[in-house]
């Protein structure tokens, strides 16, 4: 094969997982190239698509909206630019992968199916291409910072202060803190009255604001544990990954062996370096930290000369760029995108105002392969100092060594703010405004070691406001966090067995809250009136207290929960709506702002403009209003005998399943009942869950599970395209490290014989 040094063998296990034996680190990595593209080429090419906006040319007009939004941030120019900076040994390992991934290109004969049905070839492959993919990731795992900035400064400039501060506060009562104590920025207050009064009286009918739930599917569970904790004194590394699923995985399983070295766990196709794996010192991996990374800056535009806007050494002129999209079967796009010294100008304006993106996603260092050093790591020091230089999306990484310890640290690049907190945009061409550089690598927070033996982070606020340099975002609920923390202080020694099973944990508490609610207010007296419940006051009685498959009852709590979300918080939030049309409320700790309103049940705080005659009532009239949606959604079935798992069904499709559709039964999973839920440690909803499940002691990877959602092909004719797909849904680790099946693949220089 062209690039090769020395000849590679290739094992596979029953999972079609490749084991790959190599003289050196650019041939391990050649060789995996290869093969990632043999097993994902249209994943990969699609990707690479998406990264630089040009999917319309393949699929056409439905597409150029992404493509534009693409175009506008420059990630094809950025990832051609933060090529330059890539030390040399990386790079080596970087144009070694690249040229494997061409051989695979050359030798996919016949082309993968989807471009058959798409009736096009990929583009050779080039290392722009994989820096394009990995930034294309760390974009979708910090994108939300721009919708919250947005949100904010929607509320900011349309509610009074202690509303907003009411509803987007990072204290909810599950803190679990791992360093800089347990409170936050932004703490809860009462829930105030006279304000959310004055908002009911000032807009007493009119558009409520949509209330989303998206916020609390993103990330991951991550754990440690320590070898004072377990049987034998080996540490344990545990980590599910919940991101969007689609078919394939975002995930490609891998193990490679050069010289002296060993690394294992899952790659993003097109990126070469393992993510989520170890070595055969150490284990690591990640949650995502949902750190605000991207302010939104305002920009102030010459009257006199629209071509020229504000900063803090006076009026200077937009740098335009000129962008030309190709879409299939249709007209060219053209576009001319206006970029100044913070960023590109978004295409959306904010509440009328253009601004500019200001996000680390954007910078050069923003691409780094500098994970690939941790196949080096012989302990939790080692591979943490790996970590805290690493340039990519702010994460909290886990880990695990050989010798029992474990360790947590920050990764990635956070910026320094000054004259702002980054929760609303603002303008700074005055200059008091701005980024002063970013967190230096030895000022990110860790933790080496804790007594306890356990480490926990489940994209909960893990620091607290006395750290030297503030990290804000909007974390995630600490629930999903506290609960597995309070399970894994338990008595007894830990085993992998046992971590497994926490990662299939349902309890689904938050939603007690809600039971407790609907039974108080389902008294006799209200069944009179409203014979119809009933049934649904048995179903929630006998709730279970999880979010299993088979879990009657749930159904109605989530539906009740969405419909008073929108009942209460929905229209204080209607002057948000009108201000913006595309407005939508969703917060890590919504649901303690929920809970604390319908447990003070102050009567000036009651929204319905005297349709109800009191909470009791809007209660009831939410709970008939989520049964009648639940109705409607599944005729077959009434809302009390629903089961959870015919709600929640997964609904994982493959890109062109929807435009082919006589091939969606081939090329998407089958609709499946779903276990877990947004509030259980299994997060689980139709497009969203663990796209993989880890559990790692880098001293036993005999022990080890690495189960991932569909199967490691990307080839719908391919035994390995769905073969995990039972496992995962039953929630069955496979082995970590499986027996080797059948004789090796072996790649030759070119010039030499294959090996025998």
């Amino acid at each position: 094969m062209p690039g090769l040094t020395a000849p590679v063998a290739i094992r596979h296990d029953e999972y079609g997982r490749p084991d790959i034996e190599a003289a050196s680190r650019p041939d391990a990595f050649l060789a995996l190239g290869y093969l990632t593209a043999r097993d994902r080429l249209f994943q990969m090419d699609v990707l690479r698509r998406v990264a630089t906006g040009r999917l319309s040319e393949v699929l056409g007009p439905a597409t150029v909206d992404v493509d534009r939004e693409q175009r506008t941030l420059g990630i094809a120019g950025l990832a051609e630019r933060a090529l330059a900076r890539i030390p040399a040994e990386h790079r080596a390992v970087l144009e070694a992968y690249v040229a494997g991934v061409n051989e695979g290109i050359r030798r996919a004969r016949p082309a993968p199916l989807e471009f058959h049905l798409l009736r096009y070839r990929p583009d050779p492959w080039t290392a722009a291409d994989s820096a394009a993919v990995g930034l294309l990731l760390f974009q979708q795992l910090t994108r939300s910072a721009e919708a919250d900035e947005r949100r904010v400064t929607v509320m900011s400039r349309t509610l009074p202060e202690d509303v907003v501060a009411f509803l987007t506060s990072d204290e909810d009562g599950h803190e679990t803190t791992l360093v800089g104590g347990p409170r936050g920025r932004r703490p809860r207050g009462p829930v105030p009255a006279a304000s959310l009064a004055a908002l009911l009286r000032a807009r007493p009918t009119g558009p409520q604001a949509a209330i989303s739930h998206e916020h609390g599917l993103s990330g991951s569970n991550g754990w440690a544990i320590a070898g004072s904790r377990t049987r034998d004194g080996r540490a344990i590394l545990a980590n599910d990954l919940h991101l969007d699923l689609a078919v394939p995985n975002t995930w490609y399983a891998a193990s490679l062996r050069y010289g002296r070295r060993t690394v294992s766990g899952t790659l993003v196709p097109g990126v070469p370096m393992v993510m989520v794996g170890g070595n055969s010192r150490v284990a690591w991996g990640f949650t995502v930290m949902l750190a605000d990374v991207l302010d939104l800056v305002e920009l102030e535009v010459n009257p006199d000369d629209p071509s020229e806007y504000r900063t803090p050494a006076g009026w200077r002129r937009f740098e335009v760029r000129r962008e030309r999209i190709q879409v299939r079967g249709s007209a060219a796009v053209d576009l001319a995108v206006r970029s100044t010294i913070w960023g590109p100008v978004s295409p959306r304006r904010l509440l009328g105002r253009p601004v500019a993106v200001r996000w680390t996603a954007l910078d050069l260092e923003a691409f780094d392969l500098g994970l690939l050093d941790l196949d080096a790591a012989a302990d939790v020091e080692q591979a943490a100092g790996v970590l805290r230089a690493f340039g990519g999306p702010p994460m909290h990484a886990m880990l695990a060594d050989a010798g029992g310890r474990v360790a947590w640290t920050c990764s990635g690049r956070l910026p320094v703010r000054r004259g702002l907190d980054g929760s609303t945009s603002r303008s700074w061409a005055d200059g008091s405004a701005g980024w002063d550089g970013v967190i230096p690598p030895g000022d990110l927070p860790g933790v080496a070691d804790p007594d306890s033996g356990v480490l926990v982070t489940a994209n909960n606020r893990a620091v607290g406001a006395a750290l030297a340099h503030a990290i804000d975002g909007n974390f995630s609920s600490g629930f999903r966090a506290d609960r597995a923390a309070a399970l894994l202080g338990a008595p007894g020694p830990l085993d992998e067995a046992r971590l497994a099973a926490l990662q299939l944990d349902t309890r689904a508490e938050v939603y007690e809250f809600f039971r407790e609610l609907a039974l108080r207010v389902l008294d006799e007296a209200a069944l009179r009136d409203r014979p119809a419940l009933r049934a649904a006051r048995a179903s929630i009685e006998g709730w279970d207290g999880r979010a299993d498959r088979d879990s009657r009852g749930l159904a109605l709590l989530a539906a009740l929960r969405q419909a008073l979300f929108e009942a209460t918080i929905g229209v204080y939030l209607a002057a948000c709506r009108e201000a913006d049309d595309e407005f939508a409320y969703t917060w890590g700790t919504m649901d303690v702002a929920l809970r604390a309103i319908l447990t003070a049940r102050l009567p000036e705080t009651l929204p319905g403009d005297g349709r109800h005659a009191g909470w009791d009532e809007l209660v009831l009239t939410a709970l008939e209003t989520g049964a009648d949606r639940l109705r409607r959604a599944h005729p077959r079935v009434p809302p009390e005998r629903l089961p959870w798992g015919g709600v929640n069904r997964a609904d994982i499709q493959h890109p062109l399943a929807r435009a082919v559709r006589p091939l969606r039964g081939l090329l998407s999973m089958p609709p499946a009942p779903l276990a877990g839920c947004h509030a259980s440690i299994r997060v689980a909803a139709p497009s969203v869950g663990a796209a993989i499940r880890l559990v790692l002691s880098p001293a036993h990877p005999e022990d080890g599970m690495l189960t991932m959602a569909c199967g490691q092909s990307g080839n719908p004719f391919s035994r390995h395209y769905r073969d995990q797909q039972p496992h995962w849904l039953a929630g069955r680790g496979l082995a970590y490290v499986g027996p080797r099946r059948g004789r090796p693949l072996v790649l030759v220089p070119p010039g030499r014989e294959p090996a025998s």
